[in-house]
Formats: structure tokens, sequence, C-alpha cells
């Protein structure tokens, strides 16, 4: 009946694989795997993400059927990662976006009536972990900080390091840095790109520190 509302066709084949998945004790499990790994169109920290959060899953309940999807299990989750992970609640957050784009897949397929997230309160606060910067001194002293004649590739590092830091991006956004992502401007170079991490558009103004400017 489920089905027909829903619009589907009803089959026995389709039926018989209903009655399958309802007498899989790991069902979402697989289910989740199977939709991790065929899936398409995203970056590679996005991939890596939802695997962390499949690895995730499966150490925390490696036995999920779809009946136990409710926001109680949600919770519990949620609480797990922050005592066994670590996790703050950003970052908890984070691992909870594949779980969302898992079963609304679910949902689509017909292995659930309803997304359980719809009105869900996941109880995580949108906490931050404290942050430690390094101020300007402290810069200065591994600029001018003296290396050993013999281990040029310091050297490297340490420009390497600097120039993210005048960057203001990742090791990363550095790695994949080409000459057509330096623009000139009318104050100096500027670097336009995607990060690494997100692929999100920036605008980085070199020009700003004269030994960024040598460096490039």
């Amino acid at each position: 009946y489920r089905h027909k509302l829903a619009g589907y066709e009803i089959t026995l084949t389709g039926l018989a694989e209903a009655f399958k998945r309802n007498a899989d004790s790991n069902s979402f499990n697989t289910f989740a795997e199977n939709f991790i790994k065929n899936v398409r169109g995203r970056s590679l920290n996005t991939l890596k993400k939802y695997r962390t959060f499949l690895s995730y899953l499966n150490q925390f309940n490696p036995h999920i059927t779809f009946g136990q999807i409710n926001e109680p299990l949600f919770q519990r989750f949620a609480a797990w990662l922050e005592k066994e992970k670590n996790l703050m609640g950003t970052s908890i957050r984070k691992y909870f976006d594949p779980w969302k784009v898992v079963t609304r897949q679910a949902v689509k397929e017909g292995y659930l009536e309803k997304n359980p997230f719809q009105y869900a309160d996941l109880a995580v606060k949108a906490t931050r972990g404290t942050r430690v910067y390094l101020d300007i001194e402290e810069i200065k002293s591994m600029r001018y900080a003296p290396l050993p004649e013999e281990r040029q590739e310091l050297y490297h590092v340490r420009t390497w390091w600097l120039f993210c830091f005048y960057a203001g991006f990742y090791y990363n956004d550095l790695r994949t840095l080409r000459w057509e992502d330096v623009k000139q401007t009318e104050h100096g170079p500027v670097i336009v790109g995607n990060r690494f991490k997100n692929e999100n558009m920036f605008i980085s103004p070199v020009h700003k520190f004269q030994h960024a400017i040598q460096i490039l």
C-alpha cells in the first residue's frame, strides 16, 4: 500500500527486495557503504568526509536497521562522537551531512517512508575548539631562525610555510598553485583560486607582504 500510494510499480521482485531489506540486520550500514562507494561528482575532501562518517558509524553500531533510524539514535551518535572521538559541536554536525545525504537517497528508493531528519533535533551546539595562533614575533622568529648549512631542504620548507602564512591558505593550496592563479593589480600581485579543502573561491592580497613578493 505504501509503495502504491507513492506511485511505485508493484512487482513480485520489488516486494521480495523489500522483505529482504527488512530481514537484513545490517541493511542501513550496507546501503550507506554501497552509496558512498558509488557516489560521483564530489570533491576528494567530501568523499573523505563520507568515508570517515561510515567508519565512525560502523564503530558506533555496525548493525543499524532502517527501522532504528530516528532522533534518539542521532543523539546517541552525536554523544558518542563527542565522548569517543573528542569532537566539538561543529565537527559533529559535519559528520551528519553524509548521513542526511544517504538517508534522502534511502527515502527515494523506498527504504524509508519519510526522512527522519526532517524534524529531528540533534542536540548539538555549534561550538568550535579553541584555536592557537602564532603572533607576529613568533613568525619573525621562525623566518630569521638560523638553519644548518647542510640542511638546504629546511630552507625550502620554511619558505613554503611562510608563503602559506602570507597568503592565508593551506599547504595543499600551495601545492596546486599555478602562475595563472597570480593576478597583477594596481597594488601588486594577488592570488585568485579555489581552496583545496572545500573548493571555495578565495582572493589573497599577497602584495601586502614584501617577503611574499620576493618568494613569488
